[in-house]
């Protein structure tokens, strides 16, 4: 089982069971500890146990949920506001989250690679349960990437509505990345951008009036 279930390791499995299509592994928290996720002070004071039913990556195509026992600890620290906390089990449970860690980064893997429809139609056949709109729920919910400086950047315009709204995308050509979109063009918009994230030494435009006003001294361009 640590073989085929690397992130597992962390807990002691009691049981496998299949019933009708879904397999269920059994399997308690082994940890005789955790921390408190308000305070981060580590208690080994159990208040009780309890069960948690996280959906798990599929085998063979089939769904798999974890049952999964871990403890309620007391926090030691009398002016927390938790009296009681939750185990959460590194890399494997997150506080209200309904699916393993694993899964959770398979199912951002699929919704961003092939969105709704079609990322729902693969992850049914791969053997994970999601519909198309808890699919796009779990892309929006992907935190943004800090951004990184890069020493050639690219700006140019784009419609949120032709003919009516218009924003800025900011490129970084080093990668031919996107990393940020402006809410409209203006001079003052993409000035403010670059001042606020330094270290570009060319900024590259289209012939935009508001974009040439970008790159003038102390407008916070590059060259």
């Amino acid at each position: 089982m640590d073989a085929l279930l690397p992130h597992l390791n962390s807990v002691v499995i009691d049981a496998v069971r299949r019933t009708e299509s879904t397999i269920w592994i059994i399997a308690h928290s082994q940890s005789r500890q955790g921390q408190c996720p308000k305070c981060g002070t580590t208690s080994s004071r159990v208040h009780s146990r309890y069960r948690r039913r996280p959906a798990d990556t599929a085998i063979g195509a089939h769904p798999v949920v974890l049952d999964l026992t871990v403890h309620r600890f007391f926090c030691d620290d009398d002016s927390c506001s938790a009296a009681i906390f939750a185990e959460q089990i590194p890399g494997l449970t997150q506080r209200w989250a309904r699916r393993t860690t694993v899964l959770t980064t398979m199912i951002d893997a699929i919704g961003l690679a092939l969105a709704g429809r079609a990322g729902a139609r693969l992850a049914t056949t791969l053997g994970i349960r999601i519909s198309r709109d808890t699919l796009l729920r779990a892309v929006r919910s992907i935190p943004d990437k800090p951004i990184e400086t890069t020493p050639i950047l690219g700006i140019d315009d784009f419609a949120l509505r032709r003919g009516h709204v218009y924003g800025t995308i900011v490129v970084d050509l080093v990668t031919s990345r996107p990393i940020d979109l402006l809410p409209d063009r203006t001079s003052d918009t993409v000035s403010s951008w670059l001042q606020e994230h330094p270290g570009a030494e060319i900024v590259c435009r289209d012939r935009a009036g508001a974009y040439a006003e970008v790159n003038r001294p102390g407008r916070g361009g590059g060259s």
